[in-house]
């Protein structure tokens, strides 16, 4: 059973390849998954900051 509570969404291509690029750059020196590109974006205009506190690992990421 997955250790996350996740949902599904769908996404334009378009929309799907901007955060595939964006999510090699909005942390310096570190590729985010798409779950967590979504998740610290959201995070960030709900908090109204720039907290960048990443959640789990990359390899626990992979396994997703």
């Amino acid at each position: 059973m997955n250790m996350y509570k996740s949902k599904s969404v769908t996404l334009r291509t378009e929309t799907h390849d901007k955060l595939s690029n964006l999510s090699r750059h909005i942390v310096s020196g570190l590729e985010l998954s798409i779950p967590n590109t979504i998740d610290l974006l959201v995070n960030e205009k709900i908090n109204g900051s720039k907290d960048r506190a990443i959640k789990g690992t990359n390899e626990e990421n992979k396994k997703a």
